[in-house]
């Protein structure tokens, strides 16, 4: 392993906060990223739901 210990490893001379932060920022856009249009997907299904329904309401009203 090229850290002596685990400590080493967090601390990376000094540097650790900024990789770890860099590295977590990293996960949460990426995490973003592939959420953000899963999460619209399912407004957009509901909302085209709602739509055929009151298409399909109305026009059972019209006969």
């Amino acid at each position: 392993m090229y850290f002596d210990s685990w400590s080493d490893l967090w601390s990376m001379a000094g540097h650790g906060p900024f990789v770890w932060f860099s590295y977590g920022a990293f996960f949460v856009v990426i995490g973003l990223l592939v959420i953000a249009p899963l999460w619209r997907l399912g407004s957009l299904k509901r909302r085209l739901k709602q739509r055929y329904l009151a298409l399909e309401k109305t026009q059972s009203l019209q006969e």
